[in-house]
């Protein structure tokens, strides 16, 4: 496998983990004061390509409104890290997915778990995340950006359920996260985290 990464560095003192098939996102709330979070964002994924051979092309950042971030990947694995969450605070990142799997074409499917300590981990949906959370979760698989070039427009060319990824084809996961606690205080001082669990598998037919 190969692991040749490519780096940006933005200010910022911690550094998250994001990989492709286990996307994690870890929050730990801090202090509440003045309508402002002080928090830390973690997320990991690790690829697991069992028969299908799937890896990581690409990872950005497409929008953004905090004040500093990191961003690491490899073959395998995204790297991401912001220290200030506050109500609010949105980001979306973009991950191209290429398969490498010899002749062999490939569904790609997604699902969401959320964890209060890493180890054991629930499955849940969009409207849990919220609810538990406050956290507003939005994410997608695309082929390509559209007529206009540019992500994250209605032009977006989408990923379906059925359509099958073949050799030497990429496909774009776009997610995007939105902190909305202004009025939920209480969620300070409390930890969790996020799983995005995407597979590969053949097709039945």
């Amino acid at each position: 496998m190969n692991y040749n990464s490519r780096r940006h560095q933005y200010p910022v003192n911690v550094r998250l983990l994001y990989a492709l098939l286990v996307p994690t996102l870890l929050i730990s709330m801090g202090s509440f004061a003045y309508a402002a979070w002080t928090s830390q964002v973690t997320t990991f994924a690790t690829l697991n390509a069992a028969d299908p051979d799937i890896e990581i092309l690409n990872c950005w950042v497409q929008q953004y409104n905090g004040q500093g971030y990191s961003l690491f990947f490899t073959t395998e694995t995204v790297t991401f890290s912001d220290l200030a969450l506050f109500p609010g605070w949105t980001i979306t990142i973009i991950t191209q997915i290429h398969n490498t799997a010899g002749s062999y074409a490939v569904e790609i499917n997604a699902t969401l778990y959320y964890s209060y300590d890493g180890i054991t981990w629930t499955q849940t949906n969009e409207t849990e995340l919220l609810t538990l959370f406050r956290i507003i979760y939005t994410d997608g698989f695309y082929w390509n950006p559209g007529t206009d070039g540019t992500w994250c427009t209605p032009d977006d060319e989408p990923f379906l359920p059925g359509d099958e990824l073949w050799p030497c084809e990429s496909v774009y996961k776009i997610e995007t996260l939105y902190f909305d606690a202004q009025d939920h205080p209480e969620l300070q001082d409390t930890q969790f985290h996020i799983m995005v669990k995407i597979t590969a598998t053949y097709p039945q037919t």
